[in-house]
C-alpha cells in the first residue's frame, strides 16, 4: 500500500479500508506512537502477527459508549476519563455483566482495555465509527513506530499509513502509552509502564500521586 496524507483524500482511502475490515496505521498526539486501527479486532490482532483472538484495547469516540458498563462510581469515571483525554493514558476499566458485542474484544477477566486520546485531524475516522480496534504499530516484538515512515516498514508497505509526522512534535520522544487500571474510589495502579512514566524512573507511586494531584488542580473550585 502507501502512505497517504491527513487530508480529505486520505482520510476517504483509509475510511474505504476501515469499513472493508481492513487495517490501517494512523498517527496519535504526542507523546504517543502510530498505532495500527480497524474495525476488527482480529484483523489487527493478524497484521500485528499474534494470535487473533488476543483482546485488544479499543478508542472510543465518546466515553459515554462506555460509561453504562463499566462499575465505578460517577467520580472516578470522570477521573478515568480525565487521564485517559488530558493525560493520553490507556485504561483498563472494570465492566459488568450485559457488555455489548463490540466491547468483548477489548475484554479480559472482566477488564475493559480502552483509550480516548486521537489527533485531531483524523477525528472524524473515529467520530463516524463510534469505536476502533488499536494496537501499537509494529509487528509483535519489534520496535513501535513514531513516524509515517517506520510505521510504513514495520509492516511491509501492507497497509494504508496516514502521515501525521507534521502534526506532531518530534523533538518530544513518543512511545507507547502506560496502561493505568483504575478502580472504585479513584483506585489507581499501573499496569503496564509507557512513555507517560518513563520521567519517574519506575517510581509508580509518585506517578499515581501527580496524577491525582494534577486531577484535583483541574477540577473546579
Amino acid at each position: 500500500m502507501t502512505i497517504v496524507r491527513a487530508d480529505e483524500e486520505g482520510l476517504r482511502q483509509v475510511g474505504q479500508a476501515l469499513d472493508a475490515s481492513i487495517p490501517i496505521v494512523v498517527p496519535l498526539p504526542t507523546p504517543l506512537p502510530y498505532v495500527i486501527a480497524g474495525s476488527d479486532a482480529a484483523a489487527v490482532n493478524v497484521a500485528k502477527g499474534r494470535p487473533a483472538e488476543q483482546a485488544t484495547g479499543v478508542a472510543v469516540a465518546n466515553f459515554t459508549l462506555v460509561t453504562p458498563y463499566v462499575e465505578l462510581d460517577e467520580d472516578t469515571l470522570a477521573f478515568a476519563r480525565w487521564l485517559s483525554a488530558h493525560e493520553l493514558l490507556n485504561l483498563i476499566l472494570p465492566v459488568g455483566e450485559g457488555s455489548p458485542a463490540w466491547m468483548r474484544p477489548s475484554m479480559s477477566q472482566g477488564w475493559l482495555g480502552v483509550m480516548l486520546g486521537w489527533l485531531g485531524q483524523i477525528r472524524p475516522l473515529l467520530d463516524e465509527r463510534g469505536h476502533l480496534y488499536v494496537s501499537s504499530a509494529n509487528r509483535t516484538g519489534g520496535d513501535v513506530a513514531v513516524t509515517a515512515a517506520t510505521a510504513n516498514t514495520a509492516f511491509g508497505d501492507e497497509f494504508l499509513v496516514i502521515d501525521g509526522d507534521a502534526a506532531r512534535d518530534q523533538s518530544v520522544a513518543s512511545g507507547s502509552a502506560a496502561i493505568v487500571g483504575v478502580g472504585p474510589h479513584r483506585q489507581v495502579d499501573v499496569v503496564r509502564h509507557g512513555i507517560n512514566d518513563e520521567d519517574f524512573a519506575g517510581d509508580t507511586s509518585r506517578f499515581l500521586q501527580e496524577l491525582i494531584q494534577r486531577w484535583e488542580a483541574s477540577r473546579p473550585s
